[in-house]
């Protein structure tokens, strides 16, 4: 749960800025919400850069201002991977090129359960977060986890075989400089795979303000696939695979949402519920208009 509205968001710090995508200044203003899933009561504004169409938040809070909204960060809950999450991991966070274990890099590894799953598989497994997120991956589980941004790090060019980072992109302040060091560090014909949240899915325009996903001000780059896509090409890798997830959070995060800020109380998240939704999702996913969206790129390789 995040803090009480009125203990910080009077003090958050914001600025207008360009886009994130291709600088330009020109946006045009789409919507404005608060944070229903954090409890969070200021309203940010989501715009669109009438260049490139990439969506985002603006004004955008200050660095020290966003971290204030991380306060008992759920991604950074210490929890051991179980039965159930090996499996979803061997089913659709597998690496798609490399078969042949080697070193590998997750951005925003928060509790390491995924760090775990590579290094039962053979990886060396090395993970990057910020803070107290570092703590239990490292103390507990025994992981390599790097302190930090990853341009702070100082890490060789082309020292990694694959690079990972599942739903991180949209809480970065600057998502275009993070892919650009995955580049330069990535080995020529290494792996990337990033997921993020589609700002133009189904659950989405059905839900509005009260999608599981929106979560503002922290998802302040909001992608839908073309703008996703565009990111990782402009930094000068090839993607050869975008998969739309049939995953039920959001969906079943969006109903309770909605019920809750209409002050009904009938908690959704459940196991017949979830199975009811399953169908919902699988028919995002066939329609390509799912709420969470992976992208699989490679390195290419200097003739």
């Amino acid at each position: 749960m995040a803090k009480t509205s009125s203990v910080f968001e009077d003090t958050v710090q914001t600025h207008i800025v360009a886009c994130r995508l291709c600088n330009d200044s020109k946006y045009r203003n789409l919507f404005s919400a608060d944070n229903i899933r954090k409890k969070t009561k200021r309203h940010f504004t989501v715009v669109q850069c009438e260049s490139c169409g990439f969506k985002y938040v603006n004004p955008m809070p200050t660095n020290e201002s966003l971290m204030l909204y991380y306060h008992e960060y759920e991604a950074h809950e210490p929890k051991k991977i179980g039965t159930l999450e090996k499996i979803y991991y061997r089913l659709l966070r597998n690496p798609k090129k490399h078969k042949k274990p080697g070193k590998s890099l997750d951005i925003g590894c928060g509790n390491g359960k995924y760090l775990t799953f590579l290094r039962d598989q053979g990886w060396e497994a090395v993970g990057l977060d910020r803070g107290e997120g570092c703590q239990f991956p490292r103390e507990v589980l025994g992981h390599n986890v790097l302190d930090g941004e990853i341009w702070e790090q100082n890490l060789p060019d082309n020292s990694f075989d694959l690079i990972t980072s599942w739903w991180m992109i949209e809480h970065v302040l600057d998502p275009r400089r993070i892919v650009n060091e995955c580049q330069r560090i990535l080995k020529p014909g290494g792996e990337l795979i990033i997921s993020t949240m589609n700002v133009d899915s189904i659950e989405s325009r059905m839900f509005k303000r009260y999608w599981w996903h929106l979560v503002l001000p922290e998802h302040i780059s909001q992608f839908d696939p073309k703008s996703f896509r565009r990111l990782v090409e402009q930094a000068g890798f090839e993607v050869f695979h975008f998969r739309h997830e049939p995953v039920t959070c959001g969906f079943i995060g969006s109903v309770q949402n909605y019920l809750d800020a209409k002050g009904v109380s009938f908690p959704v998240n459940n196991i017949f519920f979830k199975f009811l939704c399953i169908p919902v999702e699988l028919i995002f996913s066939l329609f390509r208009s799912s709420g969470m969206i992976t992208l699989y790129a490679v390195k290419k390789s200097v003739k």
